[in-house]
């Protein structure tokens, strides 16, 4: 069982416990807290849990989410979700070492295609700015005449 799929189901257990308490901790190593938050301050956050009182080291805390029901945990368990199906995907799919260099190998190909797309685009786009120059050229030249003709009458 990978961590994340346990860190999953046991988000799952204390959401549809029915539990009554009313703040939950995340911790940086992935564990969860529940309890009553007593009181924090810079250095660590007070938690009464099942009758034991607990100081736990704001340097250990990801998020105190205040409520059971609140949304952010509701988006924590749909991005656990997530990343434990990615998880099991890539655990499952993994490829073997020649698999892996062919898909290596393809990379490289696209990107020398890639490069000589964007070179004969960049070959292209001179090309176009030296037409849009020659043209701006010859509508300058053409102003000049309107305006001298202008003048003339």
């Amino acid at each position: 069982m990978t961590s994340k799929f346990a860190i999953v189901l046991l988000l799952y257990l204390f959401l549809f416990s029915g539990t009554l308490f009313s703040e939950t901790i995340l911790l940086r190593n992935g564990q969860i807290i529940q309890g009553k938050v007593l009181g924090h301050d810079s250095e660590s956050v007070t938690i009464n849990t099942e009758g034991a009182t607990k100081v736990i080291p704001k340097s250990t805390v990801h998020k105190v989410i205040f409520s059971s029901n609140s949304a952010d945990l509701q988006k924590l368990i749909q991005e656990k979700k997530r990343q434990a199906k990615i998880q099991k995907k890539s655990d499952s799919d993994k490829p073997d070492d020649d698999e892996e260099i062919s898909s290596l190998e393809e990379m490289v190909d696209d990107k020398q295609d890639i490069t000589k797309k964007v070179n004969l685009l960049e070959q292209k786009i001179d090309k176009y700015e030296k037409k849009i120059s020659s043209l701006r050229s010859k509508i300058s030249k053409l102003k000049q005449k309107i305006k001298s003709k202008s003048t003339q009458e």
